[in-house]
């Protein structure tokens, strides 16, 4: 897997688990009403080993080639920082909604997901998740009010499979090994 399928996967289901939209940050306009959560990847296809797991296999009927699949464990860092405004709501009676308490209980409830509720749904898309970091007060100022964040990291562990065809130098048997 790649980073942006990974990134994909993550982002999809916790915007289903939290019902929320999770947008990427850094953008020059929110791409939605508060509550919502940010996220960026800090760190991606860090290895765990330089130099992989190496498996040989004949790549076809031809003697002459063989496949080298090399089998990486990678590691990636995401940064999740949940949004929430101080604002009341059009209900009636209009209830007054606290930022601050809104972000940090988004921010609750994604790390649960990525700790806990999350992990067997991304075990069986092969992605482990090794660290969730705590959460932290990300607030500050928007134009005229405070916009209310929290936010933590996540890593987590993934698999890449690459493969190339390789030429054996003279026809020899090819020994399957790995290292």
């Amino acid at each position: 897997m790649s980073l942006i399928p990974l990134r994909n996967i993550l982002v999809r289901d916790l915007a289903l688990y939290l019902a929320v939209p999770v947008v990427m940050s850094d953008q020059a306009a929110p791409e939605a009403e508060p509550p919502y959560v940010l996220y960026t990847v800090t760190t991606s296809a860090v290895p765990v080993s330089p130099f992989g797991d190496h498996v040989w296999r004949s790549s076809s009927n031809d003697t002459d080639t063989v496949a080298d699949v090399r089998r990486d464990v990678l590691h990636a860092t995401l940064s999740v920082t949940c949004v929430g405004h101080n604002r009341w709501t059009m209900s009636d009676p209009p209830a007054y909604i606290s930022g601050d308490d809104e972000a940090y209980a988004l921010a609750e409830r994604a790390m649960a997901w990525f700790d806990h509720i999350g992990r067997p749904a991304l075990a069986d898309k092969d992605i482990v998740v090794v660290e969730t970091m705590n959460a932290a007060n990300r607030s500050g100022i928007v134009v005229d009010q405070a916009e209310r964040r929290y936010g933590f990291d996540v890593r987590v562990r993934y698999g890449r499979v690459t493969e190339r065809i390789d030429y054996a130098l003279d026809g020899d048997a090819v020994t399957v090994r790995s290292h």
